[in-house]
């Protein structure tokens, strides 16, 4: 019994050892559980995080995008690229990291103007363009008709009503300027093939580039399956649209009616719609939304309240199409998945309409266009800009609403900033950081005189 003391010790020991290890076995085990669990009930959203990346990451891979595309199965073969898309392709890939979404210079856009077949009736109209804005600045119309070193537009006062377009029987709507114009803006936007993404301009487990930031995107299964396999609106499909803005300028213009009698009525920024039909009218068929509204109003959609009150807010465009820009900046691709999400989970319950994402190589064409046809001194187009370019795309005739900059109407009517607020535009400019509203303004006014599109900028009844 003495010798075999030790040896009963050692074996209790032993014991005792084997024991704590299988303590710390089990509660390690329960550990990773509780955290995969709480991972598991975390929101969809978060899992946006997995597929973005830093642009130093993706060396091989960028590399590999601009080589041909691999063979797909049948099922699959409907992602391959079309001939132009190929271009398009490349064009994310092959910017350099001092290069964005914006052309470098004004030079390099004279070089690339598409137009060769129409170059003489496109420098006519850009003379013509250039002509305006000198008439504009000369009349002071904005004070300094540009923007001030941060960016910020200046206040405005009450034009001289010599200095607008007006509404009356003279103006003619220019067949054949309107459809030299939609060329020039389709040829350099492709608005008709990358306006939306598409399981068309988009390829499956590849690398999409943000449109504002060096960032990539990897197109999932998931957000593949969420595209449409085609462009929702055709080329020239509409014959009258109306493009929406949301100035003070409507209110209590009585253009309701005016604007529904469209064939396709174009909001923006999800508007307050309210009890404003006689103003603004009741119908709308594509409305955009900027994500950061998401977060502003409705904090996100991140809880069912905020879910709830964002489906009660969008219960006037229950047929519509909804635009997201999902991928211009990497925070607004969770606050757009969320919107999808959520319209999602009750379509044909509660609503009927559709969420869209914008292709970001479309927005940097159109800012590039823009910005390079009548050199536009901002950091960002506004909404409106960008939406009645594509309207002058998608629309044989395009006609305006709510566009106006200054603080004041024909009648010396102070106006806030939106028709359904109470911000006044000069206290709205003093923070507004990346447009130069009234220099777009000038552009969409020369195109106005010369009967490419309307713009009401007075009461309609």
């Amino acid at each position: 019994m003495e010798q075999q003391l030790p040896n009963t010790e050692r074996l209790s020991s032993i014991m005792q050892l084997r024991s704590r290890r299988c303590v710390l076995v089990l509660g390690v085990s329960i550990v990773c559980n509780v955290v995969l669990f709480l991972r598991v009930m975390q929101p969809r959203e978060t899992h946006v995080s997995e597929f973005i990346r830093k642009e130093g990451e993706f060396q091989d891979l960028r590399a590999a995008a601009l080589q041909a595309p691999s063979k797909l199965t049948d099922d699959e073969s409907h992602a391959i690229p079309g001939p132009d898309e190929t271009a398009f392709r490349s064009l994310d890939f092959q910017r350099t990291e001092k290069e964005e979404a914006i052309p470098k210079s004004d030079d390099e856009e004279e070089e690339e103007d598409p137009q060769s077949d129409d170059k003489d009736s496109v420098d006519n109209n850009r003379e013509e363009d250039e002509k305006v804005m000198k008439e504009v600045a000369k009349e002071n119309v904005f004070h300094d008709a540009g923007t001030k070193d941060n960016g910020t537009a200046p206040a405005t006062t009450s034009p001289p009503p010599e200095a607008v377009p007006t509404d009356n029987p003279n103006w003619v709507f220019n067949r054949t300027a309107a459809d030299e114009f939609r060329t020039l803006v389709e040829d350099a936007t492709k608005t008709q093939e990358v306006f939306v993404m598409t399981q068309k301009n988009v390829q499956l487990n590849r690398l999409l580039k943000y449109e504002a930031q060096k960032y990539y995107i990897n197109v999932t299964r998931d957000l593949y399956n969420w595209l449409p396999r085609e462009q929702p609106f055709g080329f020239k499909r509409y014959k009258k649209c109306s493009v929406v803005g949301n100035g003070g300028i409507l209110l209590k213009s009585g253009c309701g009616e005016k604007i529904d009698s469209a064939d396709f009525v174009i909001r923006l920024n999800l508007p307050y719609m309210g009890n404003y039909s006689r103003d603004v009218g009741k119908k709308t068929n594509l409305v955009t939304a900027n994500p950061t509204i998401l977060k502003e109003r409705f904090r996100s959609l991140r809880f069912r309240v905020n879910r709830e009150t964002f489906l009660n807010y969008t219960s006037h465009f229950q047929d519509a199409f909804m635009y997201f820009s999902a991928f211009t900046y990497r925070m607004c691709t969770t606050l757009s998945f969320n919107a999808y999400r959520t319209v999602q989970s009750v379509k044909g319950k509660r609503t009927n309409a559709t969420v869209i994402f914008g292709h970001p190589q479309h927005l940097a064409l159109a800012t590039k266009f823009w910005k390079g046809q009548y050199k536009i001194n901002e950091r960002r187009l506004t909404s409106g800009l960008y939406l009645a370019g594509t309207a002058l795309s998608l629309c044989e005739e395009t006609h305006l609403y709510g566009f106006w900059p200054f603080d004041h109407d024909r009648q010396g009517r102070v106006l806030t900033h939106h028709y359904y607020d109470n911000i006044t535009m000069s206290a709205k400019h003093k923070r507004i950081r990346q447009h130069s509203i009234p220099e777009e303004f000038a552009v969409l006014r020369s195109l106005h005189n010369r009967g490419v599109l309307h713009m009401t900028t007075d009461r309609c009844s």
